[in-house]
């Protein structure tokens, strides 16, 4: 599951055939509610190279 089209306050993902067949992706809906967790390490290295940056 990978993060494909961030908007300001949307976001599209984009999912491989196989996980899409083989979870319960295929039950969601637009609107439907879902739990995210998003990866601790990626969100400190976006900090860093932020903060390089400026």
């Amino acid at each position: 599951l990978t993060v494909c089209r961030p908007t300001e306050d949307t976001f599209q993902v984009c999912i491989i055939p196989y996980t899409f067949e083989n979870t319960n992706f295929h039950a969601i809906k637009v609107g439907s509610v879902v739990n995210l967790e998003f990866d601790i390490i990626g969100k400190y290295i976006a900090r860093m190279h932020e903060i390089q940056n400026n």
